[in-house]
């Protein structure tokens, strides 16, 4: 049964490569109809497989857990005239001082990008200014934990507005 599947798999492959992009509705709906024939083989091949190694009785089928509800948006940061805000929240279950942030950026001159790259340090209070590091130089960066949090694992850092 595996080297039907696999059969099947080479004579799609071959058929999308020989027509190309689909010329007309009806390629693409004989492409589709395969396609189900194909899956549902696969499935039942699948299903039978994962009987003979305990995962599931033959004709059950696996339903993938729910995804976690999403994190409540995070509070709105306080305006900075001038800057532009960034908030970042750390739910990646790491510490916060674990994590560093590197911001890099080209100077933009009218509709010039320009090749020498601006990197961000920030001050505690998240303010950001640029940096110009030339050449081999080695690359700024901010641990989270260093900017004071507006919210618990939340950072609000500021980008300056692009002069010139």
């Amino acid at each position: 049964m595996k080297y039907r599947n696999f059969l099947w798999f080479i004579l799609l492959s071959k058929g999308l490569f020989a027509a190309g992009i689909f010329d007309s509705k009806s390629n693409l709906n004989d492409y589709v109809a395969e396609t189900e024939v194909f899956y549902e083989e696969y499935m039942a091949e699948q299903i039978l497989i994962d009987g003979g190694v305990g995962i599931g009785a033959p004709g059950s089928s696996f339903t993938p857990p729910a995804l976690p509800a999403p994190p409540p948006n995070p509070p709105a940061p306080a305006p900075v005239v001038g800057f532009l805000p960034i908030v970042i929240v750390n739910n990646s279950g790491f510490a916060d001082s674990d994590v560093y942030l590197t911001i890099i950026g080209a100077q933009v001159i009218g509709t010039i990008a320009q090749t020498t790259k601006m990197y961000m340090t920030f001050t505690a209070g998240g303010i950001g200014s640029y940096t110009l590091v030339a050449g081999s130089g080695s690359v700024p960066n901010v641990q989270l934990s260093s900017i004071t949090p507006m919210a618990s694992h939340t950072y609000a850092l500021y980008i300056p507005a692009l002069a010139g």
